[in-house]
């Protein structure tokens, strides 16, 4: 019986072989990470450009480089791959558990995937640390089945739905008393493109509120840098979210909500809008209910003006949650 006309195979071995040379960005780490000879290694990319019809990778002389046309492909093949072992462990009997991501200290997803154990006792799970960008990519990939990102990022290939509004403080070596927002000096962090998300949402409410942003060399992460800058140097109180006091080293610096304007900072959780999965459907469904369980969206200061960005992922039911904001994006 002959293949359908017009019908595209992919043998799985090929995308495989694609996507581990694009993560070592190298043929002979590929070969020994597969444990096949580097000559296989090129035949399967060969026969893989031939089938698509493009070249995947770029030689250079301390390895490979995706092109173009690679670099738009790469997430399918990660798609089809997870795919496929997920068709293998779901005919041996294998329960997969639902893969989340969390971001270092913050333990939302954990929260509720406590809420979750309790309606459902018999799922599991598998937890990884990634940033709200990483997140994205991961779940995109199908490296994980439910993605927690900043609200401000609408992707068209997920069902998404507001989560959380976490406050955004300040912070500072010296006890600053109650700072004032607007009109001030504030500093903020987030030099790696893994937390552009942060500091696409500073550039957008500095203007909205009249701050004068100014960029504090260091990532959000490196508190004993940030803090030996503060000493040594004319620094400003730097941008924060509220959670950032649960690190180790914040015990050295003074957290301060802002006396003349709250912001806050949006999250998203997401799926894949293609999920069929039932308890990575439910879990996504306990996430709602925590939220309005824990009050993720009501303001924790309502005397104080409050600011939102206003391109938020749409979510039409949830407007009536916003009912205690008197400024939403400013």
């Amino acid at each position: 019986m002959g293949s359908e006309p017009g019908r595209r195979e992919v043998d799985s071995r090929l995308l495989r072989t694609f996507v581990v040379v694009a993560q070592e960005e190298s043929f002979t780490r590929a070969a020994a990470r597969l444990q096949v000879s580097q000559q296989a290694i090129s035949g399967h990319i060969k026969s893989l450009e031939s089938i698509l019809g493009t070249s995947l990778f770029s030689r250079h002389s301390t390895g490979a480089r995706l092109t173009a046309a690679g670099s738009r492909v790469i997430a399918y093949a990660e798609q089809a791959l997870a795919a496929t072992d997920a068709l293998f462990e779901a005919a041996a009997g294998v329960d997969r558990p639902i893969r989340l991501a969390e971001i270092r200290n913050r333990k939302i997803m954990q929260e509720i995937w406590r809420e979750h154990r309790r309606r459902s006792p018999g799922d599991s799970v598998s937890f990884t640390d990634l940033t709200g960008d990483e997140q994205i990519n991961a779940l995109t990939s199908g490296r994980i089945d439910v993605a927690m990102h900043s609200a401000t990022r609408v992707e068209a290939a997920f069902t998404q739905a507001l989560l959380r509004l976490d406050p955004v403080k300040c912070f500072h070596i010296h006890d600053l008393g109650a700072p004032l927002l607007r009109g001030q000096r504030i500093g903020y962090t987030g030099v790696e493109s893994r937390f552009s998300s942060w500091q696409r949402f500073c550039l957008r409410m500095a203007p909205d509120v009249g701050a004068k942003l100014e960029l504090v060399p260091h990532d959000i992460t490196m508190l004993e840098a940030i803090g030996q800058q503060m000493i040594q140097g004319d620094v400003p109180p730097v941008l924060v979210l509220e959670g950032m006091e649960q690190y180790a080293e914040a015990d050295h610096f003074n957290f301060h909500y802002f006396a003349d304007i709250q912001p806050y900072y949006p999250w998203a959780i997401s799926i894949r809008r293609d999920e069929r999965r039932p308890d990575v459907l439910a879990f996504f469904e306990t996430a709602l209910a925590v939220r309005t369980q824990k009050g993720w969206l009501r303001p924790i200061r309502p005397e104080v003006p409050q600011w939102l960005p206003s391109e938020l992922v749409e979510d039409a039911s949830l407007r009536h949650e916003f009912s205690g904001f008197d400024m939403f994006g400013a």
